[in-house]
């Protein structure tokens, strides 16, 4: 599950009243905002952002579970591989677009456009308990990182399927055994497409099933027609 997900998840999980507030929809993308950064998380002590962070963690274990992720990324290996990926790349590629896939969906929704523009404003200027959540050599990185994401994160463009292939292109281009090559822009693109639009996904259920709400096992995936 990517930032976009995550944030959903925990609009989910904030009392009514607004209580958990938006540090904890922060927290919440924060691992996803660290690995775009380069950096690991250190939290030294509990604060207002390590409820979100450990939300986080636990719906991303849950997300692997759900049958209409596990079907998506069995789908789509090979297709890849018969448009000429590698197999590391045809795994990572199918791991990824799901993902970014389910964010496309998503920002679409009024108010999940909203809350998420609310955490990129938080990230851009970012306070010091977020900056403590890292240490040493890292903390430099972590700020220049956390307003980057802040000032030139698009999450609307998450719905555009191009944008999404060159999304994979550029998250896999440090990992040569998983690297994809611009040239499969076309073919990831095409395929963004079919996801944007596939009538199994059910956002709705995907997220209260990953917000522990509800079991993991099948929840998410409709059968065709």
């Amino acid at each position: 599950m990517n930032y976009v997900g995550h944030i959903a998840v925990g609009m989910l999980l904030t009392d009514e009243d607004g209580a958990a507030g938006d540090h904890f929809l922060v927290g919440c993308a924060l691992p996803d905002y660290a690995a775009m950064a380069g950096v690991r998380l250190r939290p030294a002590r509990p604060n207002e952002y390590t409820a979100g962070i450990a939300t986080h963690q636990a719906c991303d274990v849950r997300f692997h579970q759900l049958a209409w992720f596990r079907h998506a990324t069995a789908a789509l290996r090979p297709v890849l591989l018969s448009g000429g990926f590698s197999r590391g790349a045809a795994r990572a590629a199918a791991h990824i677009l799901p993902e970014l896939a389910l964010d496309g969906r998503l920002i679409a929704r009024d108010a999940v456009a909203v809350a998420t523009g609310r955490v990129l404003d938080a990230v851009a200027e970012p306070e010091d308990h977020l900056i403590g959540l890292v240490d040493g050599v890292d903390v430099d990185r972590w700020r220049m990182g956390l307003e980057r994401i802040g000032r030139e994160g698009t999450p609307a463009r998450y719905a555009e399927p191009e944008w999404l292939a060159r999304r994979v292109v550029a998250a896999t281009a440090g990992r040569p055994a998983l690297r994809v090559s611009a040239d499969h822009i076309p073919v990831l693109a095409d395929q963004a497409e079919k996801l944007l639009s596939d009538q199994r996904l059910d956002p709705d259920a995907i997220l209260v099933a990953t917000s522990g709400l509800d079991p993991p096992s099948t929840s998410g995936l409709r059968p065709p027609g």
